[in-house]
């Protein structure tokens, strides 16, 4: 049975959430990417209470990363596509099938394959600024 987004599982989301990255960039320079954003999550849920189930460990196949309490997750790290950070680009589906850079496809069709292939409930995302001050 999955877990329900109460008041009180969102406060320790945030809290070990925060906890987690402070902790990471106390030890690490470098950005949090791809395996490190699953392991955080993974940290962040279970010390929430959240029973994990299963996870990618860093693996590109398709599916979920990370299976718990609360359902299906699809961790994604990603970089501001922007010099105001408002805009950053979502790589999750190989769509190759049904379009492409010099075919852009049929809109039912492209929906129709993504619907196939969801296997997830949430995405997790955390993106970076990666722009020179």
């Amino acid at each position: 049975m999955a877990l329900s987004f109460t008041s009180e599982l969102k406060y320790k989301f945030s809290n070990y959430f925060s906890k987690c990255v402070r902790g990471y960039h106390l030890l690490n320079s470098e950005p949090i990417k791809e395996s490190v954003w699953e392991s955080i999550n993974t940290q962040v849920l279970t010390h929430a209470g959240c029973s994990v189930y299963s996870q990618a460990n860093g693996s590109h196949s398709s599916g979920s990363d990370i299976s718990c309490g609360i359902g299906n997750l699809s961790n994604k790290s990603v970089k501001y596509d922007s010099i105001v950070n408002n805009h950053f680009n979502i790589s999750s589906y190989r769509l190759t099938s049904v379009c492409s850079a010099s075919n852009p496809g049929n809109i039912d069709e492209i929906i129709t394959e993504i619907n196939k292939r969801k296997n997830f409930e949430y995405y997790s995302i955390i993106a970076r600024d990666e722009f020179k001050e």
